[in-house]
């Protein structure tokens, strides 16, 4: 028996039915695909300033940078790259803090203590003098290259020389020669540790 108009009309209008739904699921499902997909997309990281502030680098007469003698590439396995070493050697904020204020006189440093990191030129965890002021400075905490994008590179290099294979006089040398150069040639991640 052939169909009736009537059910074939209604037929037509089920399938039509179902096929505008579909096409609003998938215009909705796109927009909101657009939304995640703006709203989750990777955020460029800052730009580098071509140019480096001159307080961003220690003063090479006062901070030329100094190792620790009893650190070398043949003591690495019981001094620096044993874990809790960098505690046995730090020394007391009685000491850093007070000599912070000195070295922010010197440097001709603004603002307050706070603004500083006394920070070892030659990190700690790569053998750096503790206490010897040729190794020590008022770093700012603030801007592009404050005192944890340092940490990032120290802790980076820490990683390589005890675990990686870098030489550690090469470490010592770029980072107390120009950090900020290092930093841009060994491209460390961000870290949120230290080091020093």
């Amino acid at each position: 028996m052939p169909a009736s108009p009537l059910g074939h009309t209604l037929a037509v209008g089920k399938l039509v039915g179902l096929l505008v739904g579909l096409l609003i699921v998938a215009v909705v499902a796109g927009i909101g695909y657009q939304e995640w997909t703006a709203a989750h997309a990777p955020v460029a990281a800052p730009t580098a300033p071509t140019v480096v502030p001159p307080e961003d680098l220690p003063n090479p007469d006062l901070t030329p940078g100094m190792a620790d003698a009893k650190v070398t590439q043949q003591t690495l396995k019981t001094t620096v790259c044993v874990g809790g070493y960098t505690k046995t050697v730090r020394p007391p904020p009685a000491y850093t803090d007070q000599l912070k204020k000195q070295q922010m006189r010197e440097y001709g440093r603004p603002g307050k203590a706070s603004d500083y990191q006394e920070d070892h030129l030659i990190p700690l965890g790569l053998g750096g003098s503790p206490t010897d002021t040729r190794n020590l400075w008022p770093q700012p905490r603030a801007g592009y290259w404050g005192s944890q994008r340092k940490d990032d590179l120290e802790y980076y290099l820490y990683g390589r020389v005890c675990f990686g294979g870098l030489p550690l006089e090469q470490a010592r040398h770029d980072i107390a020669s120009n950090w900020v150069a290092a930093f841009q040639h060994y491209r460390p991640p961000a870290s949120n540790q230290t080091v020093d």
